[in-house]
């Protein structure tokens, strides 16, 4: 968890740093930077803890999510991505979306259940295309 954490803070500070007016801190509007804002994140937790009542439609999505989440997923990351749309490397992009979502999925488990190799699992997605890509082209 604190590694995932730590890569987020990481990649919000150097977005600041590189912007051309510098860090800045904008007034009325907080970007969540996910899909989930802070409202959903603990809605989910509330309903994760039981805590709020869950029906079966929220049941089934979180076994669907926990079906397609495996704890051995391995990153696709590769030293130069081409997602052009013809060549030799066709099919890069869709392994960097996979990569992508599945780093999400992961996130989502952790938060949903607890269980820290989760996060640890989304932060070695990032990782391993932070250490490994190169070139992106």
């Amino acid at each position: 968890m604190h590694r995932l954490k730590q890569h987020l803070k990481n990649f919000k500070d150097d977005i600041r740093a590189r912007s051309p007016a510098g860090p800045q801190q904008h007034a009325g509007f907080a970007h969540p930077g996910t899909l989930m804002g802070p409202a959903e994140v603990q809605l989910l937790k509330q309903r994760a803890s039981g805590a709020v009542a869950v029906d079966d439609t929220w049941r089934q999505a979180r076994q669907a999510l926990a079906d397609s989440t495996p704890l051995s997923y391995k990153p696709h990351a590769m030293k130069e991505l081409d997602i052009g749309w013809e060549g030799p490397k066709v099919g890069h992009k869709e392994l960097v979306e996979q990569d992508g979502v599945m780093a999400y999925q992961q996130a989502a488990m952790w938060l949903v259940s607890g269980d820290e190799r989760y996060a640890a699992n989304a932060a070695g997605i990032i990782d391993a295309w932070a250490t490994t890509n190169k070139k992106f082209y």
